[in-house]
């Protein structure tokens, strides 16, 4: 299979549209057309429906564009390696589920990159069980993770923090004045979800949810806001109770409170407390690289700015 058509067929997809596909590939629709319909003869099959307004993925077309999507990222990677190798060009990639990526360390990476300009830290954003998967299969080095209990045999880490998890509710909401919010009051409540933050297998929901479990109930599952701002904003607007990590980013929370213009946001302890660690983690089978142990040495001298 040509990459090339593959990589237009993928640009269809995402775009709807041959002419924004077209657009986005810097070529012509005629060629885009063109490489789409010779890669449904090679394959045999239709892959696209082309309707009014736009285009359909048939059964087919949806499973190519699944797999394909994998397959650049995969070239991509391979791309990146020659690069580093020919140009002594070097590549950290540190995986971060979106709620950790505030400002502590976000500065924390700047500064690695400041210090190491031949170093290229690439931030890889997944949900925590995402994040954990790719770094046992060597797709990134280390990862910043929030560990509840242990990590995963196999994989090791250093301690670069710690805190405890917080519920976030509007100041207007039943529960505001409570100074700490038993689990068991959160049976009635919708639960919003930040970012990539898969319900139930996502950290901060997985964690209280086990605890509910214990006491014969499960949160009731809202709807997950990728952006941060939004998320703020529909805990304020719509009475929903979210989960944070409390300590570690209340100063990163600040800025995205601010961007939501929401001010009435409040942080609740939960009860019992959920406590947490930050770590950096990496795989035991696999040998750190100069860069990474690099990193790893500056979160250390950096650990107290990071409370």
């Amino acid at each position: 299979m040509d990459f090339r058509k593959l990589e237009y067929f993928i640009a269809v997809c995402r775009r709807k549209s041959f002419v924004k596909a077209a657009e986005e590939l810097h070529v012509s629709q005629p060629s885009v057309t063109t490489s789409i319909r010779n890669l449904e003869e090679e394959l045999g099959m239709v892959l696209i429906l082309r309707k009014r307004g736009g285009v359909e993925m048939t059964p087919e077309g949806k499973l190519l564009y699944e797999y394909g999507q994998k397959i650049l990222e995969d070239i991509e990677a391979v791309k990146r390696q020659m690069k580093s190798i020919s140009q002594n060009h070097k590549i950290l990639r540190i995986g971060m589920p979106p709620l950790m990526q505030s400002n502590p360390f976000l500065d924390l990476i700047e500064e690695f990159q400041k210090e190491n300009e031949n170093i290229e830290v690439t931030i890889i954003d997944h949900n925590t069980k995402d994040i954990v998967e790719q770094l046992k299969d060597g797709k990134i080095e280390l990862c910043i993770l929030a560990v509840f209990d242990e990590l995963d045999k196999g994989l090791s880490g250093v301690t670069i923090g710690e805190g405890k998890i917080c519920a976030c509710i509007d100041e207007r909401h039943k529960l505001a004045k409570e100074p700490a919010i038993p689990i068991e009051a959160l049976g009635g409540e919708t639960i919003i979800k930040p970012g990539l933050e898969v319900f139930r297998s996502g950290f901060l929901c997985s964690m209280v949810n086990k605890e509910c479990n214990k006491r014969g109930f499960s949160l009731k599952e809202g709807k997950t806001i990728a952006q941060l701002s939004r998320y703020f904003w529909d805990i304020t607007n719509n009475n929903y109770v979210g989960f944070f990590y409390d300590d570690l980013w209340h100063k990163g929370v600040q800025e995205y409170l601010g961007e939501a213009k929401v001010q009435t946001v409040l942080r609740k302890p939960l009860l019992p407390e959920f406590n947490y660690e930050v770590v950096i983690a990496w795989n035991d089978e696999k040998k750190l690289s100069r860069c990474a142990d690099q990193f790893i040495k500056l979160a250390k001298t950096k650990e107290a700015a990071l409370h």
